[in-house]
């Protein structure tokens, strides 16, 4: 499973939001289980330490499931 993940105050959020929103519609498309999200705020210390556990988990709980 994948994370996809893009934040709307990046220095071009247009674009960033767009090519998250297409590979999300890719990936959907091809029937890839995927988790997507879109959070405020810029990928900066901030960010990292509201989300980092969530990162963890995510991938923790997809390796396990391996």
């Amino acid at each position: 499973m994948l994370r996809v993940s893009c934040s709307v105050a990046e220095a071009l959020p247009e674009a960033c939001l767009d090519d998250v929103t297409l590979l999300h519609q890719g990936l959907q498309v091809r029937g890839i289980e995927h988790v997507w999200q879109i959070y405020p705020g810029i990928h900066e210390w901030t960010y990292w330490h509201e989300h980092a556990v969530d990162y963890l988990r995510f991938y923790g709980n997809a390796l396990a499931r391996q």
